[in-house]
């Protein structure tokens, strides 16, 4: 699953830089949206839109809400 997930984080990066780069941030650093903005030098409403891409991106590279959720042991509703 880890594999997977860092595939999918290196597809985003390669196509989406900017929107791995707010996930790095997010995510793994643990910045708000407002101290993600200001390291990145954007808006909010960017950092929140670059998020947004980038989350459905991963879900779409990772076979949806569905797949994750059986993975998990949910119904993916």
């Amino acid at each position: 699953q880890l594999e997977e997930l860092d595939a999918a984080l290196e597809k985003l990066t390669a196509v989406y830089p900017r929107a791995a780069r707010v996930v790095e941030l997010r995510m793994f650093a643990g910045k708000s949206v407002e101290e993600t903005a200001e390291a990145l030098s954007l808006s909010t409403g960017t950092i929140k839109r670059e998020f947004a891409l980038a989350k459905n991106f991963l879900l779409t590279e990772l076979g949806g809400l569905n797949r994750l959720a059986s993975r998990a042991g949910g119904t993916g509703h």
